[in-house]
């Protein structure tokens, strides 16, 4: 009696074990895995809440993403004064080697006095275009600077960012006088060595001034048609780009009314028109 109450003892706890077995993983047959019931039962608490998916895990997502968007914004202030620093500096020497440059230089070595007198009221306008235009350069690049040193603004997503929406009349304006006075120095230089070389020997350094004029202008279209690198941009080239500044100058000149910017503009016109009358009719 006392061996067959062990036995039966022994069966009921068996079975009890067994119920629990199957209860926590599932029938143990052979090729049976654990049932989805068993695997969610014992799942870890809180394991589904952990792992978002569906709309929960895009909306994270796009939160992600617009914080990345916010942390890239930052005062690019002083960037963009070290840029106009960039050009104020080379347009300072220019003006200053200008002004030497653009005393009188006589066309001895050219033969035909019509030439002569044209080359050298040439070389004249290309002097004062040079050293007006480095000096515009200088005043654009210096007030931006200051303001950019005194005025609090908003932040940016990048230094060009920064310049196109606060001071894209002032960086069209330096690049464009920057430039045009670089090409009439160029032009200053080819003409000297015509006048005191002549039309034949002369035509070795124009040469070069061309070709380095045609260097830099290609260098420039580059830089200008990269931008920021990432779409954002002044113009394709530096034509594009002098486009522009011409329709933003007008723009500022005339809405609203500004009449100093309206007086430069119309006497710029005049030079023009004076020029073409004169040269015209010779």
């Amino acid at each position: 009696r006392l061996l067959g109450g062990r036995r039966m003892l022994a069966s009921v706890l068996l079975s009890a074990l067994a119920v629990a077995v199957t209860r926590a993983h599932g029938p143990c047959l052979p090729g049976a895995g654990p049932s989805k019931g068993a695997i969610e039962a014992n799942a870890l608490p809180g394991a589904s809440r952990a792992l978002p998916s569906g709309p929960m895990l895009r909306a994270r997502s796009a939160n992600l993403r617009g914080g990345a968007a916010r942390a890239s914004l930052a005062d690019y202030s002083a960037a963009a004064a070290s840029l106009f620093e960039n050009v104020r500096v080379p347009a300072s020497i220019i003006a200053g080697s200008a002004l030497p440059l653009g005393l009188t230089v006589k066309a001895s070595k050219i033969a035909d006095p019509k030439l002569a007198a044209f080359l050298e009221r040439a070389y004249t306008v290309l002097a004062a275009l040079v050293l007006s235009s480095e000096l515009i350069a200088v005043v654009y690049s210096t007030v931006a600077v200051n303001k950019l040193a005194e005025v609090a603004h908003k932040p940016a997503e990048s230094v060009v960012r920064l310049l196109s929406r606060d001071y894209e009349l002032q960086w069209l304006g330096t690049n464009f006088h920057f430039f045009a006075g670089l090409g009439g120095l160029a032009g200053m230089l080819g003409l000297q060595a015509l006048m005191r070389f002549g039309t034949g020997a002369g035509l070795a350094p124009v040469a070069m001034v061309a070709s380095a004029l045609c260097l830099m202008v290609g260098v420039v279209n580059d830089g200008v048609a990269l931008g920021d690198g990432a779409g954002l941009r002044f113009g394709r080239s530096v034509a594009s780009m002098s486009a522009r500044y011409v329709v933003v100058l007008l723009r500022a000149a005339f809405s609203p009314l500004a009449p100093l910017k309206v007086a430069a503009v119309a006497l710029f016109a005049y030079s023009l028109v004076r020029l073409a009358v004169t040269y015209g009719s010779e």
